[in-house]
């Protein structure tokens, strides 16, 4: 195995993104974006924003499910929402999603498979799936069971209340996955408000779904045979930064901390420092983290997505 870090994760970390729509580059630095095999795919027409700086770089368009049945792939009039599960009516009237779920075009498809895409690419091992594929997740995760035994991070969406008709519930997902050696790591809920008289006056919602992430346990990492347990675990330490879990990140970074070389260690410090800490010196550090903890509140607070959208995003709650 390479000596350097970079030398030993280029050509063989690998990043697979369903449901790649709108999303940017990951926050790490070029030097470590230039290592990751990436693949991204989204058959909703919602383009990434991902930059070339990728060791390489596949772009599919198909449309992907669990098998090859064939469906309805629909374009919805909210992009996001477009795909070939059909959502609950009642659940829709429920949040007044009526214009979310029009439909502008259909288009009849026999999805491919993730194995299906890996295989031409001569791609066996994943380390960090995410996936986001309005109702789909499940499926497409069972479709690639025999890869979980390598896959190092889960990031995908899951329904309290499932919205796309066959959809599972979130608690069957997570036991799933549970079983296979992933732990719940992160969780980011979003509430949304029934559509009543006076909607727009409340703060609180139900819980309907969840952005959540999984890692492989370490004990699982620490069991893999020689070379492939080190570089496993640095490629968890880099998935769980660049997905915004940096203090996991700092966590593993210091669980692994003996099977990793010195050399390792130096180069994996910087990622797993939030930008406030790589940029300003530790004395006055303290003097700015309650403010951006207050300021980054009252973002989550205010609904971004109201601003220039033709679309009344009044059913999601702030979730204060």
């Amino acid at each position: 195995m390479p000596v350097n870090l970079l030398d030993a994760l280029t050509g063989s970390f690998v990043v697979v993104n369903l449901g790649s729509g709108g999303d940017a580059d990951y926050d790490l630095p070029s030097s470590f974006l230039k290592t990751i095999t990436l693949i991204e795919i989204d058959a909703g027409g919602n383009k990434s924003a991902t930059s070339q700086r990728y060791y390489r770089k596949h772009l599919i368009n198909s449309v992907v499910a669990g098998d090859k049945s064939p469906g309805e792939f629909k374009i919805r009039n909210y992009g996001a929402c477009s795909g070939l599960r059909e959502p609950h009516q009642e659940i829709i009237e429920q949040y007044g999603l009526q214009k979310f779920y029009e439909t502008k075009s259909s288009q009849h498809v026999i999805p491919t498979t993730l194995p299906d895409i890996l295989d031409p690419l001569g791609i066996d091992t994943v380390d960090l799936l995410k996936t986001d594929l309005e109702g789909l997740d499940f499926e497409v995760i069972k479709s690639c069971d025999h890869l979980l035994s390598n896959v190092l991070a889960i990031k995908c969406e899951l329904r309290f209340q499932p919205f796309y008709q066959g959809e599972p519930h979130f608690h069957e997902v997570t036991q799933y996955l549970h079983e296979r050696d992933f732990e719940l790591i992160g969780l980011t809920p979003e509430y949304w408000k029934p559509l009543t008289e006076n909607r727009k006056t409340h703060r609180d919602g139900r819980v309907v779904f969840a952005d959540v992430f999984f890692l492989k346990r370490t004990e699982i990492i620490r069991g893999l045979p020689g070379d492939k347990k080190k570089i496993s675990a640095a490629k968890q330490i880099i998935a769980a930064s660049m997905s915004g879990h940096k203090s996991q990140a700092e966590w593993l970074l210091d669980q692994y901390r003996d099977l990793l070389a010195p050399e390792w260690i130096t180069e994996l410090k910087p990622i797993v420092m939030s930008k406030i800490e790589r940029g300003i010196p530790r004395a006055i550090r303290s003097v700015f983290s309650w403010p951006a903890v207050k300021i980054k509140s009252l973002a989550r607070s205010r609904n971004p997505k109201n601003s220039g959208s033709v679309f009344d995003f009044s059913h999601v709650a702030s979730a204060d």
